[in-house]
């Protein structure tokens, strides 16, 4: 697991956590909050992913489904569906070990947590492996979609929002990336799909047609929008999204088929009924349709079920909390086979095709940036800093650097730091402000694991706004408030809370 996939890994756990949602006073709510898939919620995440489901479950009805792995899954809303509709083994697998528990809590399917590029099952396991609105954010796309590939004995389905109509308009979006947890990284061409299911029968159609203005209210206006919109299948813009389904052996549905209803039964997934957590009993046992499929995910060895946990062959030991499995391998552990191995493996009479998966994975290739090893900012130059919505940079010197804001609430995002959070003994900082009356600096720290705005993740200092220059500093006897091992990623700097002009200098991490 890159250092990427990691960091996204404790952003999702954080996403997911009842713990969290109880600490910003409000109750978890399932169906996926993190596209915002909960009950009373309507908006456009929930028509694309209204039309989705129509797309997936249209597919499988044509084809005649069998068993099912949603990667990606979050609370396994998806594998639930699929699971009822056609009463097939469905499984979901999500990244975030919080989010597979959810899925066992909320939707009783099995799950486990997993990395999309190691999937710890056997070639062939399950008929038919779904990846949808996960691609894009994935380190290693390539690695993660010959493993859909090889998991799957029937076929493959793809969904993602983050394409590109042709190259051009794929290296100007990939020339735009920034650093975020779960950002979209990974800009495919319909063309790549060719490569990767090198050999398969492919289709391909848009999520859906634009999005109307106004959106849909509600899901039964969406309804009758998406009756129409699902009938157009190009790809030509303006389309939302993609759908690939790949198959091995048998031809691809023809989209759009009939879909009317698929879209009446869907439609009620969208108004779920309240639902509470079954209890999650950490004597359960992991569910039969995981069990016998599954193997380790750094060498493919058999695991043998011991107290607490699976062992593989070698001695390690994967967790497992009320029967749902942790297979992520450790931080920063290297692949066990080379991508030219898996290339060879999946196509070994095919070098053309081979080098041009090496190649759509280097074009595809993103690293963090490397951590600044200043601990002192802002003297000079703001280089690496992110400025907030409305906030411009007017010139510098020896009255530090010099600002205007336009929006209530400036603020700065520093570059990368990557300090241990117990390292840390305190920040200052100088800031002057013009306006008059008395304004509020804040700097908010972003770690591994905590939220944003979690309670003991700020300091504030008042200060006049007399343009004059205010040294402001705090200090920590014990380093950052927080849990062990949390290390200090970023921080958010507000220097007043109004609009108007500012001065920095001399921003310190003390450690």
């Amino acid at each position: 697991m890159d250092r990427y996939t990691f960091e996204t890994r404790c952003w999702l756990d954080l996403r997911f956590s009842p713990e969290v949602h109880r600490h910003f006073g409000s109750a978890y709510e399932p169906y996926q909050p993190l596209h915002g898939l909960a009950p009373g919620a309507w908006g456009p995440n929930q028509v694309l992913m209204y039309a989705r489901c129509v797309r997936l479950l249209g597919a499988l009805e044509a084809l005649g489904a069998g068993s099912f792995l949603d990667v990606g899954g979050a609370e396994g809303w998806i594998a639930r569906m699929v699971a009822d509709r056609f009463g097939v083994e469905a499984a979901s697998v999500d990244l975030s070990h919080e989010a597979a528990l959810r899925a066992a809590e909320y939707c009783e399917v099995p799950a486990a947590a997993v990395d999309s590029a190691r999937l710890p099952f056997a070639d062939g396991a399950f008929d038919f492996v779904f990846l949808s609105e996960v691609l894009e954010h994935l380190a290693n796309p390539v690695r993660s979609l010959l493993e859909c590939r090889r998991v799957a004995r029937r076929g493959v389905i793809v969904t993602t929002e983050a394409f590109a109509a042709d190259e051009a308009a794929r290296a100007e979006e990939l020339a735009e990336r920034r650093l975020s947890p779960h950002m979209d990284r990974s800009i495919f061409c319909p063309e790549d799909f060719d490569l990767v299911f090198g050999g398969w029968r492919l289709s391909r159609s848009n999520q859906c047609r634009n999005l109307p203005d106004p959106l849909p209210g509600d899901v039964d206006a969406a309804r009758s929008f998406l009756r129409e919109g699902l009938g157009e299948t190009g790809l030509d813009w303006p389309a939302h999204g993609i759908v690939i389904v790949a198959t091995r052996d048998e031809e691809p549905p023809a989209f759009p088929g009939d879909f009317a209803a698929t879209l009446d039964w869907v439609r009620d997934w969208f108004a779920p009924a309240e639902a509470g957590p079954r209890p999650l009993d950490g004597g359960r046992g992991l569910p039969e349709a995981l069990a016998r499929r599954i193997v380790a995910p750094h060498d493919r060895s058999p695991l043998v079920a011991v107290e607490g946990g699976l062992r593989a062959p070698d001695g390690r030991v994967f967790p497992v909390r009320a029967g749902v499995p942790d297979l992520v391998t450790r931080p920063e552990e290297p692949f066990a086979r080379s991508l030219d191995a898996v290339l060879e493996e999946a196509f070994p009479e095919d070098a053309a095709r081979r080098e041009g998966l090496r190649e759509l994975a280097r074009k595809l290739r993103f690293d963090l940036p490397t951590p600044s090893e200043e601990r002192r900012f802002l003297d000079r130059d703001d280089e690496g800093w992110e400025r907030g919505e409305g906030v411009v940079r007017e010139g510098d010197g020896g009255e530090g650097l010099v600002y205007r804001a336009s929006d209530d609430d400036p603020n700065l995002l520093s570059p990368r730091v990557l300090v241990p959070a117990a390292a840390v003994r305190g920040f200052s900082v100088e800031v002057a402000a013009d306006g008059g009356g008395e304004e509020e600096l804040q700097i908010f720290w972003h770690t591994l694991r905590r939220p944003v705005w979690w309670a003991g993740g700020c300091w504030t200092a008042s200060y006049p706004a007399d343009d004059a220059w205010h040294r402001l500093e705090c200090r920590f006897d014990e380093g950052l408030p927080g849990p062990e091992g949390d290390e200090l990623l970023r921080l958010r700097l507000d220097p007043r809370h109004r609009a108007g002009g500012f001065r920095l200098r001399g921003l310190e991490i003390r450690v």
